[in-house]
């Protein structure tokens, strides 16, 4: 399964590596070097993390021999929803699960409900707030 190609290569090393590994990812998915074994979140919009191939401009999946896609999507969708994540919709909201719902309803309105993207600072700061004010560190 290609999930990328053209600057894939370079797309891909600017979100997910720094200093010499950039250099790698960008080589790699230009024609000529070495294949490049990697990992990458959600490669062609899966769910869940896995392994690529990237080589002569394109990105494939490089799945273990034996794992089929659909057993890989299952694997990820069971590990999500022990991260408390039920669903994400197309347009990237997320549902969380009962148990996480749960653990949340009593610390403040709405931070159980579904999590739209452009929602997420909101929902950080209510939840900051809800736990008396504790920073999370993380991307902007």
């Amino acid at each position: 399964m290609v999930i990328g190609t053209g600057d894939m290569g370079e797309r891909l090393a600017a979100g997910l590596a720094a200093g010499g590994r950039v250099r790698r990812l960008v080589l790699a998915g230009r024609s000529g070097p070495a294949p490049l074994r990697w990992s990458t979140p959600a490669p062609g919009g899966l769910p869940g993390g896995y392994p690529v191939l990237i080589a002569n401009g394109a990105v494939t999946l490089d799945l273990p021999t034996g794992l089929t896609l659909q057993d890989a999507i299952a694997f990820n969708d069971r590990m999500a929803r022990g991260d408390g994540i039920e669903a994400v919709d197309d347009d990237g909201t997320v549902h969380f699960t009962a148990a996480c719902r749960d653990a949340v309803a009593g610390l403040g309105r709405g931070l159980a409900d579904p999590l739209a993207t452009g929602d997420l600072r909101a929902r950080a700061a209510a939840l900051d707030a809800a736990l008396g004010g504790t920073q999370v560190s993380g991307p902007p």
